[in-house]
């Protein structure tokens, strides 16, 4: 069976084939054209598309994944004295700033809450900073986080959607793919929804709305919705609504906030609000003591504390129930000052800390409330009691609205910011903190393409990344084709960007059937075992989270003994855990702990490093260096290998060896282990070939090589080369002139099989830890990616790189002789700049390339790095005149020099 990723149903097996209307559909979104336009359809015929041109799709989205992905764009604004700005908190001055850290995420949510700031990344992780008080922050930790920080407990459970409270004491919610409900920080009044009032610095489930499908919640300021993107405000109780349109309520119920009719009543667990039973609520938002909601018959509700007239029935009366706001309810609004109408289909609503506001579909925002710090952005004082259109926003055209605890944004349907209300903490972006009484455009933001907003208690956030409904495909046109894809340097970016749709699409069907089949056991059978490296990894990515999280057991007490200075720490803890039940070790976060010297607890991941320089550096007898490094010779010289000595006696270390890659996997936290790409080939099930061997032991392929080729056997024997005879069961073949090809075969052939069966002990390992059906079609890459910690991405050792090199005949102040190193020449030197430079902004990929260039090895080796001037030569590529040793010609430009 030739199978490729032009499977029947996804797109035809032959050119002319019918292609189903799903993938005509996705790839006319990806082409950006319309029906009576030309659609490109190379990707459709096999006899021009071949399967290594998917090949090479595949390894660039991996590769350089950044070509694929639209780049986003995170701006914040306002208080960061707990560290709510993540990395920018130490130098904000008023300014909005980008952070870069929430950008790579490419996150899909930005919160801001009291204090905090809640993410959630594209593959449904969750990360925070700020304040950690109460646990808000969901780390495990009440201690202020300054730099983002991805929320362990639930590091394998994908989330959907996200909510963060404005005020109070700070509490979050998150829904899951499953539909169910976490949450987490201060759990006063119940508002945490787990029966008590306890509070909770990690997510916990909340096991009584664990049978419930939901639509979105909403927490103490902040609802999600499955379907719209929302932000609203809430101090001291949450909501949530059903996949049936169904409201539940909990927390504190003075003032009738829950609304369930007992006005002071608290619940600690979610209760359906039984107003609307029959009716299909669509929205809801919580304010500190008022709640809101929208029914699917554009009917907005209100109840709770009515001061100020927040409720917007045109009195300060507190209902214990939902209530009609009629004012929004008619078929059209009048302005008061001009009794203009205009349509009130409502869009959006939100709440503030004591103040409320919608959004209509024809663009415009009414508030009413408390007018404290001009949040009703009217421009003049008192208490609204009834909804008003906000005249200054008349001339534009608004998509949506966020109100903070005392701040409001808003934004135009050509992507321009407007803010108003409180800016004693410079939240409104204008770079000063003034009151501002009225909309006003915030110039910082014009031509940033701000697509989304979310205000928060004293901060803001606004990011770039379309909102659920807007997003079409996620799809990026390329900008030019990497040169080491060869097969497809000539086929042009629309045809790359239409077939790389159409293997997202192939892998989004396999990986959503592959639980139904036994892919490990009928792949090959079926002639399927070539699927795997035709898989975006992205794709496999989110479906192995998904899995994971169903195969999570609990964090457990189970704990291990070590003694002081140990010299093998993979062994003590191998004789204390190899017998144990490994669904005991599927903690997402810490499956177990270590105890120092009788007293002294530690968890699992601190070890780990020192565990993982012993195993390289010989202890327990599993690893070896590559014997390219051995020899100094090709590539991988740095990199380790399965040793080949008394395996036999080994094989319950190596499949142990396994279990601990598989708690790598499972709690996301690489490994210092700095495995041959060969290994995991081979513990993904795959097979070595010749280039594979090439790259752990090249004097092996040369000696086979001259062995085939055209020598005599004379010029052979002059070589004076070892040849150790090898075995074909009884029969004992050593080399000579009539054995050469038998003799080259039979060696070549026992040398890419020499680690199999310790591969396959570690891959059982894997699978006692990650028993999920995906793990069949995982590549090589895949694991290395998943296990071991990218070198040539380490940040420490590509830190001040430039200051550790030896660098000879640069001119410059005070030059050195010869050999010295002079930090005054590395900073003044323009070749020397633009060549640090670029590579300081390679990507991971190229770093490995550029080092494998350099030293033949995956990490850089900077302080055997030298770097010879040739001031005669200009615009020649870099040379390597030996290994670390770089000839630098005379560039002109900094262009010239990234080029060559």
């Amino acid at each position: 069976m030739d199978l490729v990723p032009r499977f029947r149903d996804c797109c035809g097996n032959c050119p002319g084939s019918e292609v189903s209307k799903s993938t005509i559909e996705l790839i006319t979104a990806g082409q950006n054209v319309d029906e009576d336009s030309d659609l490109d359809m190379s990707w459709a015929d096999n006899s021009f598309w071949t399967k290594q041109m998917d090949r090479e799709l595949v390894a660039w989205t991996s590769e350089h994944p950044s070509d694929w992905s639209c780049p986003i764009d995170v701006y914040m604004a306002g208080c960061s004295q707990s560290g709510q700005l993540a990395e920018a908190t130490a130098a904000y001055k008023n300014i909005p700033v980008g952070i870069e850290s929430m950008a790579l995420l490419q996150p899909k949510q930005v919160l801001c809450g009291s204090m905090c700031t809640i993410v959630l990344a594209d593959d449904g992780s969750v990360h925070s900073c700020g304040k950690g008080e109460y646990g808000r922050l969901g780390t495990g930790s009440s201690d202020n986080q300054y730099t983002l920080m991805q929320l362990p407990s639930i590091q394998n459970v994908v989330m959907k959607q996200i909510a963060v409270s404005k005020g109070s004491y700070g509490h979050a919610l998150a829904i899951d793919e499953a539909g169910g409900i976490w949450s987490w920080g201060d759990g006063d009044y119940g508002k945490l929804g787990h029966g008590n009032t306890t509070q909770s610095n990690k997510p916990k489930l909340i096991e009584s709305m664990d049978e419930m499908l939901l639509l979105y919640l909403v927490d103490l300021n902040t609802a999600l919705v499955l379907h719209l993107m929302a932000n609203y405000s809430g101090f001291k109780h949450s909501a949530c609504i059903t996949s049936d349109g169904e409201l539940y309520t909990w927390g504190m119920g003075d003032y009738g906030r829950l609304g369930h009719g007992d006005s002071n009543d608290s619940h600690n667990a979610p209760k359906l609000v039984d107003r609307f039973a029959g009716q299909n609520v669509i929205q809801v938002s919580c304010g500190s003591s008022h709640t809101m909601a929208l029914t699917d018959d554009n009917t907005t509700w209100s109840w709770g504390d009515g001061d100020y007239g927040k409720l917007g029935h045109g009195d300060t009366n507190m209902k214990s129930t939902p209530t009609k706001i009629e004012m929004l309810s008619c078929n059209q609004i009048k302005k008061i000052d001009t009794g203009e109408e205009t349509c009130n289909q409502i869009k959006k609503i939100d709440t503030g800390e004591e103040f409320s506001l919608c959004l209509t579909e024809n663009g415009r925002v009414l508030t009413w409330g408390r007018f404290n710090s001009n949040v009703l952005g009217h421009g003049e004082d008192g208490h609204l009691h009834v909804p008003l259109i906000i005249n200054a926003l008349e001339e534009v055209h608004i998509i949506d609205v966020s109100a903070g605890a005392s701040h409001c944004l808003a934004l135009s349907d050509d992507y321009n910011v407007y803010a108003w209300g409180n800016n004693e903490e410079g939240q409104l972006g204008f770079g000063h903190k003034n009151a501002v009484t009225v909309p006003q455009l915030v110039e910082y933001f014009k031509n940033r393409n701000i697509r989304q907003i979310s205000a928060g208690s004293s901060h803001s956030s606004l990011w770039t990344t379309e909102t659920s409904e807007r997003k079409m495909v996620s799809l990026s046109l390329p900008s030019s084709i990497p040169k080491e894809y060869r097969n497809i340097q000539k086929i042009s970016l629309k045809s790359n960007n239409t077939s790389f749709a159409v293997l997202q699409r192939f892998s989004d069907m396999i990986l959503s059937n592959l639980q139904f089949c036994d892919f490990e056991e009928l792949g090959e059978s079926l002639g399927l075992d070539e699927i795997p490296e035709f898989l975006l990894s992205k794709s496999k990515r989110n479906v192995f989270r998904k899995q994971l999280s169903k195969t999570t057991f609990f964090d457990g007490d189970t704990t291990i003994q070590l003694d002081g200075c140990i010299d093998d720490i993979f062994t003590a803890t191998f004789l204390q855990l190899s017998t144990l039940d490994p669904k005991e070790l599927r903690g997402s976060f810490r499956p177990y702990k270590i105890r120092y010297d009788g007293d002294i607890v530690e968890e699992y991941d601190s070890i780990q490093e020192e565990c993982m320089d012993q195993l390289q550096a010989g202890s327990a007898g599993l690893l070896c260096r590559t014997q390219n490094g051995v020899n100094k010779k090709g590539l991988n010289q740095d990199v380790y290998i399965f040793s080949e000595d008394n395996i036999d006696s080994k094989s319950a270390k190596f499949r142990f060896l396994g279990r601990l890659l598989g708690i790598s996997i499972r709690t996301k936290l690489p490994l210092k282990l700095h495995l041959a790409y060969a290994a995991f080939k081979l513990i993904a099930g795959g097979s070595l070939d010749i280039n594979d061997l090439r790259d752990l032991d090249i004097c092996f392929v040369e000696k086979i090589e001259m062995i085939n080729s055209t020598l005599s056997w004379e010029e052979i024997c002059e070589k004076n080369l070892e040849f150790l005879p090898v075995t074909d069961g009884s029969i004992v073949i050593e080399l000579k002139s009539e054995t050469r090809k038998e003799y080259a075969d039979l060696a070549l052939a026992q040398r890419l099989k020499a680690w199999d069966r310790q591969a396959a002990w570690v891959r059982d390992g894997i699978k006692d830890i990650v028993p999920v059906p995906l793990f069949a079609v995982l590549t090589g890459k895949d694991l290395e990616e998943y296990i071991s910690m990218p070198l040539s991405a380490d940040s420490s050792i590509w830190e001040d790189l430039s200051k550790s090199c030896t660098v000879v005949d640069f001119p410059g102040p005070g030059t050195p002789e010869d050999g010295q190193k002079d930090s005054d020449i590395l900073h003044v030197h323009p070749v020397l700049q633009w060549f640090w430079d670029a590579v300081e902004k390679l990507t991971p990929y190229e770093k490995k390339l550029f080092c494998q260039f350099v030293a033949g090895t995956t990490r850089p080796l900077w302080d055997q790095l030298t770097i010879t001037f040739c001031p005669e030569t200009t615009n020649t590529p870099i040379t390597l005149r030996a290994p670390c040793s770089l000839l630098m010609p005379n560039f002109e430009t900094k262009y010239q020099l990234i080029e060559r």
